[in-house]
């Protein structure tokens, strides 16, 4: 690798701060900068002080370090693709005159999955819609903002209500995980939610007191969504963004355009969603030929839910969850019904 610091190279941590310091200026999210800090400060630390040693070589060691420390391919991957993005910024920056990270392989993550995650399905979505109306708007908008915008739990968290453009039907994101600003299209039935909790001032947050993680198990096990399921699959919070994937994978969406309603950086993400669809579907084709008496998974019932749902729902969170839930509740001008603001 050459440098423009000399015949032994310019030094890694300075390089890294000033990386870091970049990152925080283009806006990235806090957690993400951590996480680039943590692993390159780790990478710099096993091979040396001087960029000149660091190279693909060592990033290849670096990770299969991480895999006999018992870490996962992906975490190993994940390390990878912060060195590279880190070595393509050195040479833009003309401190490197070429990336050394570039050529670094990937390690194959498909025999080693340490988290399985997945959908709800139709039931299990109408089900926890209706026990998180039971604690109110605020709480049923918390789940919405994932499950019909595909929004991570951060992107939820830093929503303020000028990102949220009702005229526009669109949600603005900023500070998400690619570090770019992006919009999101709000859906019918998100757009309900909105309306429901009302609006704030244009630099609140929408949430100011974020759900936290033991009252989001609450809600799932009230809803009787099991997680781990017999499979080992687990159901948190981000499932919620899997399920939007699947709907558009089962809505025969082009994967052109679920990657940019899902805004994933990699095509390949995208498809690998559809791959898993279409496996799914062909298990249960054959399972139609062979078992005259198969059966599909029942259609959600929501009105049966709601009159056996563990928390008492009054007439005004019934219509809510039916609102949310079904996009074409509507009257005879057009508007939803019962839609009020709370």
């Amino acid at each position: 690798m050459t440098t423009n610091h000399g015949p032994e190279g310019g030094d890694a941590a300075v390089a890294i701060t000033r990386y870091i310091e970049h990152c925080r200026v283009i806006g990235l999210a806090p957690r993400h900068i951590a996480q680039k800090q943590s692993h390159l400060a780790k990478f710099a630390d096993e091979f040396g002080p001087n960029l000149c040693e660091l190279t693909s070589r060592t990033l290849a060691e670096s990770m299969r370090r991480l895999i006999d420390q018992g870490r996962s391919a992906r975490t190993a991957n994940f390390r990878r693709s912060i060195v590279r993005a880190w070595g393509a910024w050195l040479e833009r920056e003309g401190v490197l005159d070429a990336n050394p990270f570039h050529r670094t392989a990937a390690i194959d993550e498909r025999n080693d999955q340490r988290y399985m995650r997945r959908a709800l399905t139709d039931d299990e979505v109408s089900r926890l819609l209706a026990v998180a109306a039971a604690q109110g708007p605020r709480r049923l908008a918390w789940y919405a903002f994932g499950l019909y915008a595909g929004l991570r739990r951060g992107e939820i968290v830093r929503l303020l209500w000028r990102h949220v453009r009702i005229e526009e039907a669109e949600l603005i994101i900023e500070g998400g995980k690619s570090g770019r600003r992006e919009t999101v299209p709000i859906a019918p039935p998100l757009a309900n939610a909105i309306a429901a909790i009302g609006r704030g001032e244009p630099d609140h947050r929408v949430f100011p007191r974020p759900l936290s993680n033991d009252r989001r198990v609450a809600d799932y096990l009230a809803a009787g969504i099991p997680s781990p399921d017999p499979y080992g699959r687990i159901c948190d919070l981000h499932s919620l963004r899997r399920t939007l994937h699947m709907r558009l994978v089962r809505a025969a969406v082009a994967p052109q355009i679920a990657q940019r309603i899902m805004r994933h950086s990699d095509y390949r993400v995208t498809l690998a969603h559809y791959t898993d669809e279409l496996s799914r579907e062909s298990s249960q084709a054959i399972a139609r030929v062979f078992h005259a008496d198969h059966v599909g998974a029942s259609p959600a019932n929501i009105d049966g839910w709601i009159d056996t749902c563990p928390c008492p729902l009054n007439n005004e969170q019934r219509t809510l969850v039916r609102m949310v839930t079904d996009p074409i509740a509507r009257n005879a001008n057009g508007t939803h019904e019962n839609q009020q603001t709370t």
